[in-house]
């Protein structure tokens, strides 16, 4: 059965968790190139998949930042909204 995901604060903890893991992965790749290149796979190969874990890293830093992006997004409505409706009321 899959769950809905809830916006609330342990969205903002799960991007941060996925932020800092970041470094750990790029380390993992690294890892992983230098152990095919060190056991003799083809320039190919590892040219491949070296290509895949970028878009790969691409792809989750992009997911963070426009998760990021839209928490901003959508506190500055909120602030705008609630600005405008202070503003109605003492003007």
């Amino acid at each position: 059965m899959k769950t809905e995901r809830s916006h609330h604060l342990q969205n903002r903890f799960e991007t941060k968790r996925r932020l800092l893991a970041l470094p750990q992965k790029i380390v993992w790749i690294v890892v992983c190139v230098v152990a095919l290149k060190a056991i003799g796979t083809s320039e190919e190969l590892t040219a491949i998949l070296t290509l895949l874990a970028v878009f790969y890293l691409v792809h989750a830093t992009l997911q963070m930042v426009l998760r990021v992006l839209f928490y901003l997004i959508r506190w500055l409505c909120i602030a705008a909204a609630l600005a405008w409706i202070v503003y109605r009321l003492l003007f």
